[in-house]
């Protein structure tokens, strides 16, 4: 009767063990969400430079997101802003044309600064945002 007692006593305590655990690894890598955003806005240019610099010194994850619709393919490319001339860090996110209600992006991403360059290949954008939130 007492090793029954003890044995259920034992695997409680490990099952609540491993629970704090999870709760605790869980707690440590979602980071707490977003915790800056700015939006970015193009009407009327094929191009467009976007320069942000986030008060985050050292973020985890960017998350970027396209509204809008598109009448032609276009790219979104982010680039640290480091000094000097050379980049070291770089990301691209491929659009297709149409409506982007749907387009989310995340990536890692530990710059406090960066070159946000939109180009459309044959065609002039109106009323596209970008929006891009920075994750601690």
């Amino acid at each position: 009767m007492k090793n029954k007692n003890l044995r259920k006593i034992l695997y409680v305590c490990a099952v609540l063990v491993l629970l704090v655990l999870g709760i605790y690894v869980w707690m440590r890598s979602s980071g707490g969400g977003i915790v800056e955003e700015q939006t970015f806005t193009i009407h009327g240019k094929q191009t467009e430079t976007f320069v942000y610099n986030t008060k985050t010194e050292t973020p985890r994850m960017l998350h970027v997101k396209v509204e809008g619709e598109l009448d032609c393919d276009a790219i979104l490319v982010i680039k640290e802003d480091g000094e000097g001339n050379s980049v070291r860090f770089r990301r691209s996110f491929p659009l297709k044309a149409g409506e982007l209600k749907d387009r989310d992006f995340q990536t890692s991403w530990t710059h406090s600064g960066m070159i946000i360059e939109f180009k459309a290949n044959d065609c002039v954008v109106n009323n596209i945002k970008i929006v891009i939130g920075v994750e601690k």
